[in-house]
């Protein structure tokens, strides 16, 4: 929610949040960038897809997936976690060489 300076809620801030880009010089912005950039933030600092899709209220995991590609030490740590369960002795399952993620 958001309120004005005496505490009234404002139903719509597309007016608003385009004067402070103005007035900042900042072009080709929109509301929808910023929360892209909280989600990728929070990606690569090591939250959880299930957490991100949660804060952002999104109905599927399906939409957060789109920023996996974001957190590749997460999914090495996930592939090398099954592979010390396989080699412990709790599984016969053989797993496969896994390449490296490239990191951009």
């Amino acid at each position: 929610m958001f309120a004005n300076s005496r505490g009234e809620q404002i139903g719509d801030v597309k007016k608003s949040f385009a004067t402070a880009c103005k007035r900042a010089g900042i072009s080709d912005f929109r509301m929808h960038d910023m929360r892209h950039t909280c989600a990728a933030w929070l990606v690569s600092s090591g939250v959880s897809l299930i957490e991100v899709r949660d804060l952002l209220g999104h109905s599927t995991i399906k939409m957060t997936e789109r920023y996996a590609h974001l957190a590749p030490e997460n999914l090495r740590k996930a592939v090398r976690t099954l592979e010390n369960r396989a080699h412990s002795g709790h599984s016969d399952l053989q797993m496969p060489e896994i390449p490296t993620v490239m990191e951009s």
